[in-house]
């Protein structure tokens, strides 16, 4: 009920009651992936004792976000990032460090620079969404006993070559010398 009421607000861009929801639904959720508001609280209780840093990833995100409301801009599904989400957790440490060691960074690299380096393939990207969907296919994302099925359909060459990777028709390195041709 909680999640459905996150939805709804969401879609009226009442974010921040959005958000309330979604964290009732996380606390409520009886197959747990992530940590409730209870331990977030001991974690940043602990965080206050010295040498003891919690690095706010979640913050990260939410600034990166559509009204603060991790969504699918940075989440596969309800508990992996994808790309930008993990650049963005990266660099949340990175920054961390750089302010908790005290020390300047020997060559700070600019976010951009290192979003443009990130050695991600459009093979690895599709390959990554083809086996979220797989796994939303079957329980716990859909009622037990559901099994995934195949139903993916190559429109271009990109997903043919990532369709046979994913199938295990080829191997990543066939597929990838392949789309880079």
């Amino acid at each position: 009920v909680h999640y459905y009421r996150g939805q709804a607000l969401d879609q009226l861009d009442r974010y921040p009651e959005a958000r309330d929801a979604y964290v009732a639904a996380k606390d409520r959720d009886r197959l747990r992936f992530r940590a409730s508001e209870d331990i977030n609280r001991v974690v940043r209780q602990e965080s206050e004792r010295p040498g003891v840093h919690v690095v706010e990833t979640r913050a990260a995100l939410s600034k990166a976000s559509r009204g603060g409301v991790i969504d699918k801009g940075m989440m596969l599904e309800h508990l992996h990032p994808n790309a930008e989400g993990y650049f963005l957790i990266a660099d949340a440490f990175y920054e961390a460090l750089l302010l908790e060691s005290g020390l300047p960074a020997a060559s700070p690299i600019a976010a951009d620079q290192a979003r443009s380096e990130t050695l991600l393939t459009p093979i690895d990207s599709l390959f990554g969404a083809y086996r979220v969907v797989q796994l939303m296919g079957s329980w716990p994302f859909e009622a037990p006993g559901t099994a995934w099925s195949d139903t993916l359909t190559p429109r271009t060459p990109l997903e043919q070559i990532t369709t046979r990777l994913f199938r295990g028709e080829t191997s990543w390195l066939e597929a990838t010398t392949d789309w880079m041709g």
